[in-house]
């Protein structure tokens, strides 16, 4: 596969063709919310990376929470303001665990977080 990365919110796959239709697990560090620069985007970003687990598969995120830029090389973009409560509620509105014993973990130390989430049926 070849990536082509013209800016943070534009990566886009050019042989799309060798891609599973869906995944066991899905990683994305430091992209759903950095990639969007309101609520709506990011919960439009969430529910795209969900679609690529298979059911029981998983999804590992990590981020930053309430950012409201980031730098990419010598240039500044906006992203939303995040905050953990936006980050569960759009994983429960796609049927991804968000309950502690449920499959879920949250890992927070400052304004980083990391999380693993389990797709329900």
């Amino acid at each position: 596969l070849t990536y082509t990365l013209n800016q943070p919110s534009n990566a886009c796959i050019t042989n799309s063709d060798d891609i599973p239709q869906q995944f066991h697990v899905v990683v994305s560090i430091f992209c759903l919310e950095y990639s969007s620069e309101n609520l709506e985007s990011y919960r439009h970003a969430v529910r795209s990376a969900v679609n690529l687990i298979e059911p029981n598969g998983f999804l590992i995120q990590g981020g930053v929470l309430q950012a409201n830029d980031y730098y990419f090389g010598n240039k500044r973009y906006r992203c939303h303001h995040l905050t953990k409560e936006q980050v569960v509620e759009s994983l429960k509105e796609n049927n991804m665990a968000v309950e502690k014993g449920e499959n879920f973990k949250w890992f927070e130390l400052d304004d980083l977080f990391l999380l693993i989430t389990r797709k329900k049926f």
